[in-house]
């Protein structure tokens, strides 16, 4: 049980990583999304990263995917969005927004067998 706990802990810091190799290729293009994101991960940071890996490069265009409950307002996040897109620069968040979405994904529960494990070896912790 602990294996499981120790990769699945793995594979969160990981992700981690990946999060922060986006923010470095784009701050290196000037492009500061985590001056106006609290969570360049979060569901309004992976929408406008994932238009940018699509080819969108237009500041107003990618403010439109602000989530209402992101503080900043659409100028803001679209003045932060000004940069110099480089296209070498560019595949860094590419493979690592690829890398940290498999790496979520198996990092949540349905990837790990601990219920299994838990039901065959420990029944009562799960009552």
């Amino acid at each position: 049980m602990r294996t499981y706990w120790r990769q699945r802990n793995d594979l969160v810091q990981s992700a981690g990583r990946y999060i922060q190799r986006m923010q470095k290729a784009l701050t290196q293009m000037n492009i500061q999304l985590a001056n106006v994101l609290s969570d360049v991960s979060g569901m309004t940071g992976q929408a406008i990263i994932k238009a940018i890996l699509a080819g969108e490069r237009d500041p107003l265009k990618l403010a439109e995917f602000r989530d209402k409950r992101v503080k900043a307002s659409e100028d803001e996040i679209a003045r932060s969005l000004e940069g110099n897109w480089q296209e070498d620069l560019l595949f860094v968040p590419a493979t690592d927004e690829t890398s940290s979405v498999i790496t979520r994904r198996c990092a949540a529960s349905s990837c790990f067998p601990h219920k299994r494990v838990l039901r065959t070896s420990n029944p009562h912790l799960l009552r």
